[in-house]
């Protein structure tokens, strides 16, 4: 086997594996040294110092490690970014190469990790996305300003429908 110089920068670190007798991802620490076996569907195919092997998870990480970046995103990173980029749950288990049934049984449940991160990945975007729009109305954009107005009323809406739903907090 050859060693791969662009994996030395991963020596010590954990990162998402997933290995061919169990179908869920796990966090794994590598070791001192590892192999490049070979590209695969699942991504980059290693093999660690103490023999057993896994593949990296996702495609995102497979680019980041052929690229000079030493940030490697988590699967909750990746399902955060592109459910903020309106992915739907079936899209991100198909870009994560996980069954989708498996995924959708997760995201399904409103407690599961996968719920909180999709979840959190469309609030951070709409929070960026109406930051910059309050910037722009405050320094003259009347569109932006219209258009901020706008998401203000709808959100009165949407906290009136809570209240007669859930019952009134004050």
């Amino acid at each position: 086997m050859v060693k791969d110089k662009r994996l030395e920068k991963l020596i010590g670190k954990s990162m998402v594996v997933i290995n061919k007798d169990h179908p869920h991802y796990h966090r794994l620490g590598i070791g001192k040294s590892f192999d490049k076996l070979a590209h695969g569907d699942f991504g980059l195919a290693l093999e660690f110092e103490d023999g057993s092997s896994g593949y990296v998870f996702s495609a995102a990480e497979v680019k980041l490690l052929q690229e000079e970046s030493d940030l490697l995103l988590s699967t909750e990173d990746i399902i955060e970014k592109l459910a903020g980029c309106n992915y739907g749950p079936r899209e991100i288990a198909m870009y994560l190469d996980m069954s989708e049934k498996t995924f959708m049984k997760a995201w399904l449940d409103k407690t599961s990790a996968i719920r909180h991160h999709y979840e959190k990945g469309k609030l951070e975007a709409d929070f960026d996305i109406n930051q910059k729009l309050l910037d722009n109305a405050k320094t003259g954009n009347i569109t932006a300003a219209q258009q901020y107005f706008k998401q203000v009323e709808e959100r009165k809406v949407q906290d009136l429908k809570a209240q007669i739903y859930y019952g009134s907090e004050t």
